[in-house]
């Protein structure tokens, strides 16, 4: 049996999470090179200044994906999935976007 699809979000910015669209790469990447600053850098753009250090040294991302895989588990157990997943629905719910 398939896991189940869900609808994507009408608007991106319910997602919960933040994202940087690739075209901004290089504008971040002169910014902190005049500032030298991770954190301000990141709090400009409303990001984690590892997300920043990510792409201002794409190495570092390639280095730190090497030593999460095989490590990284998103749930010990079915119980912390089942949770984890009444929790989403519930976040979805409120924000009136249906599930398939």
């Amino acid at each position: 049996m398939a896991g189940k699809e869900y609808k994507s979000y009408a608007n991106p910015m319910q997602d919960g999470r933040r994202k940087i669209n690739p075209e901004l790469y290089d504008e971040i990447k002169y910014k902190y090179a005049r500032v030298k600053s991770l954190r301000k850098v990141a709090k400009e753009y409303g990001v984690t200044k590892n997300i920043i250090s990510f792409i201002v040294n794409p190495r570092q991302l390639e280095r730190y994906r090497e030593y999460c895989k095989g490590r990284w588990r998103l749930y010990k157990d079915a119980e912390e999935h089942k949770l984890a997943m009444r929790k989403y629905r519930s976040k979805k719910r409120k924000l009136k976007i249906e599930t398939k």
